[in-house]
């Protein structure tokens, strides 16, 4: 779709990134039409799907109001479908969002407010899982499907650099800065762009009321997948080290070595830790202890495996699957007009969350505390 004839230019470009989620990306649109007091913006919905499986939604005429610009990004990859979408947003500022979340109707109104107020170039805001509450109680106990909050306007660390709800200005792109097509398929890409972009005069802000909700099906409450998200977030890590401070040979050899000599350590702590708390694993109640002990473990083997050939493959691979409470989030029908709101991906609401996890008992946390909980 080319930007619509007649209107003023948009000041905000909301980019989001699509891969065979046609069913979030439908309740996702939905939510950004409810944004209230929110400046004017453009929606960008860049397609990885090769097929365009996501033009059913995106090109649908209900959606006008948003002023939707659709392509498909051919090459494979979580980088290459980023940088079309930076390329083709004309706002002065962009907004980043996944299509596995849904932003609260102040969303964009509450990242300009902080914006304006704290003078940022980049403002980031909280990602509020949506976690059944016939998730295990380790999950919740560990709280490891969570992410870090602060007050508004803190400075934001670069451990916390990440594109699922941030505002950046456009201009920034003006340095050349992409996002690294090396992370494409890892990811990792979002925390080396903004690492890339920082430098003393760039200032990175926290606003804490811009709050976007994360999906979370059920495949992520298994241990396994915590354990596969640690070890792959360890080798990221690694790989994003030695690429910053890279400088020649004798660079990369430092470097290498630095890191494999302080993760071979930080392991053989890691191990025999887990391994005194690994009785707790039998203890439903304090299983979230162990599995934390586990997690540094995998942590530092990720760390080690960056100078091997294998790479985790996070982006690019087959759709993942969608389900909550057993049922499996379907694709959007072929005239989406015939989709009404009751019938969208439908989310426990904070109420129903909270009656069902006092059914399972009172030590469950609810969703109103998880979205509430203070930072740790």
């Amino acid at each position: 779709m080319n930007p619509a004839q007649g209107l003023a230019p948009p000041q905000v470009s909301v980019l989001i990134c699509t891969f065979h989620r046609t069913g979030l990306l439908f309740g996702l649109l939905e939510a950004l039409l409810e944004q209230v007091n929110a400046p004017t913006f453009e929606t960008v919905v860049i397609d990885n799907d090769q097929a365009g499986s996501a033009a059913v939604v995106a090109q649908n005429p209900r959606w006008r109001p948003l002023r939707i610009r659709y392509e498909i990004e051919r090459r494979r990859g979580i980088s290459n479908a980023r940088n079309h979408g930076v390329e083709l947003a004309v706002g002065q500022w962009i907004a980043m969002i996944d299509d596995d979340e849904r932003p609260d109707p102040d969303w964009l109104a509450q990242l300009m407010r902080s914006q304006q107020a704290h003078q940022a170039d980049v403002v980031f805001g909280p990602i509020i899982p949506y976690i059944s509450a016939d998730a295990p109680q380790w999950l919740f106990r560990g709280r490891f499907l969570e992410r870090n909050r602060h007050p508004t306007g803190t400075p934001v660390p670069n451990s916390e650099l990440r594109c699922g709800n941030l505002l950046m200005k456009r201009s920034l792109l003006d340095t050349g800065v992409r996002f690294d097509v090396r992370f494409s398929i890892t990811g990792g890409e979002d925390v080396m762009f903004f690492r890339s972009l920082r430098s003393p005069n760039t200032r990175y802000i926290w606003c804490d009321e811009a709050i976007v909700r994360e999906f979370q099906p059920e495949p992520r409450y298994q241990v396994e997948w915590v354990l596969k998200r640690a070890f792959n977030g360890g080798q990221n890590f690694a790989e994003q080290e030695r690429s910053i401070e890279l400088h020649g040979p004798v660079g990369r050899y430092w470097a290498t070595s630095r890191m494999t000599i302080k993760a071979i350590a930080q392991l053989l702590v890691a191990t025999p830790l887990f391994l005194l708390l690994s009785p707790l694993w039998l203890l439903p109640g304090q299983r979230h202890i162990a599995v934390s002990a586990l997690c540094k473990v995998y942590s530092q083997l990720g760390k080690l495996s960056a100078f091997t050939p294998h790479r985790a493959k996070t982006y690019g691979g087959a759709p993942e699957v969608l389900s909550v409470r057993g049922k499996r989030i379907s694709d959007v029908p072929e005239d989406p007009d015939l989709r009404d709101r009751r019938r969208s991906p439908r989310w426990p609401t904070d109420s129903e969350t909270d009656r069902r996890a006092k059914d399972r008992g009172k030590n469950a946390p609810t969703a109103r505390e998880t979205d509430d909980h203070n930072p740790r």
